[in-house]
């Protein structure tokens, strides 16, 4: 009777087990490539110049100017996430010095 029980409760923590790395698997998709029209949206959404966004042969640019205020930037950046957008290049700017 011992031996069906551990039998029986060693199924039980496989199970388990297979769901928690069910659930624990992040779903990956292919990021999606969007069209200049698509980023000017997302610009004027976060009322960012358009020339921050450019879609360079097939790369999303992001290149905020050295003032650039952190919320617009991080508005963009959060569009582009719910976009899934990509491939993406950021090109920081240094603070004068």
């Amino acid at each position: 009777m011992g031996g069906i029980n551990s039998f029986g409760g060693i199924c039980v923590i496989l199970l388990f087990l297979g769901m928690a790395v069910a659930i624990a698997e992040p779903t990956t998709t292919p990021p999606i490539m969007l069209s200049q029209t698509q980023l000017d949206s997302i610009s004027k959404h976060c009322a960012s110049p358009r020339k921050w966004l450019q879609n360079r042969a097939g790369v999303i640019h992001l290149q905020p100017n050295r003032n650039a205020k952190y919320e617009r930037v991080d508005c963009v950046l959060d569009e582009l996430k719910q976009w899934n957008a990509g491939p993406m290049g950021f090109v920081g700017n240094e603070a004068p010095r």
